[in-house]
């Protein structure tokens, strides 16, 4: 049962992550709205305006997370295809 908990986390996680990074990516207003109410996206919002947040996070940290969330989600799965 203990071999089971750590790969099921991380499909759940990285499932979880994979969703949410794509339906930012996809829709502006949810990441506008997102930026503006996340402590840490009003910092960089406040550092460097909104403009270029949003393309910082277009170009870079959502395909970065996304980039996380497939590999959490395949180590998840081949972890667990090789406990079973």
């Amino acid at each position: 049962m203990e071999l089971f908990i750590l790969p099921i986390i991380l499909t759940i996680a990285g499932s979880y992550f994979l969703f949410h990074n794509l339906n930012m990516i996809q829709n502006e207003d949810k990441l506008i709205q997102y930026l503006e109410s996340n402590p840490k996206g009003r910092m960089w919002v406040h550092r460097y305006g909104i403009e270029k947040t949003l393309d910082l996070t277009k170009k870079a940290f959502l395909p970065l997370g996304i980039m996380a969330a497939i590999i959490m989600l395949g180590f998840g799965i081949f972890t667990l295809i090789q406990v079973l």
